[in-house]
């Protein structure tokens, strides 16, 4: 008797030592391919992020260009944000960052004139085009954070840093008017 459930002892530790095993590998497998596929995006998310960090400080700049009264297209840094809007950023952006980058050249550079205009207008012409450049950034932010696969770094996160990077519902105001921005 006492042989018989020695036997049945190993025979279950056999089988849970097996089954720990097997899962301990899975989840090894599981992470290394989450590993593999972040170090291949890992050079397109960089060149993302430091896109979007030019797109997004060219559009604000120009932005406060209209709140204080002048012609954007008169800053240097409307031919910094062309050259994002007609190249480079074309290649990596997705069509929530693209709609923000229409919206903002429709609405704040091709339609600015020449002419004066007067403080309050140049004011809420401003808050408009701040709009405008922060609908950049979050479009930015919000595709930056699609590009991240987490993993584990979801279930082990004390500080909630990834939660708090990819909550969008902080900005919905700002993105509600534009298309294709939806989850």
């Amino acid at each position: 008797m006492i042989e018989e459930q020695k036997l049945a002892w190993e025979k279950v530790k056999f089988f849970v030592t097996a089954l720990g095993g097997a899962l301990l590998f899975f989840i090894g497998l599981w992470q290394f391919s989450i590993t593999s596929r972040n170090e291949f995006a890992k050079p397109v998310i960089e060149k993302q992020l430091d896109l979007c960090i030019e797109a997004s400080a060219a559009a604000a700049i120009l932005a406060e260009d209209v709140r204080k009264g002048l012609n954007p297209k008169d800053n240097p840094k409307s031919v910094d944000f062309r050259s994002l809007y007609f190249g480079k950023l074309g290649v990596v952006e997705d069509r929530c960052l693209y709609r923000t980058m229409v919206n903002f050249h429709t609405n704040v550079l091709a339609a600015q004139t020449n002419e004066a205009i007067d403080a309050t207008t140049a004011e809420e012409n401003g808050h408009k085009a701040s709009r405008y450049a922060l609908s950049i950034g979050f479009a930015c932010r919000r595709m930056l954070s699609k590009g991240w696969n987490a993993g584990l770094v979801r279930f082990y996160d004390p500080q909630k840093l990834f939660e708090t990077f990819t909550d969008l519902n902080d900005y919905k105001d700002t993105m509600e008017h534009i298309d294709d921005c939806n989850g």
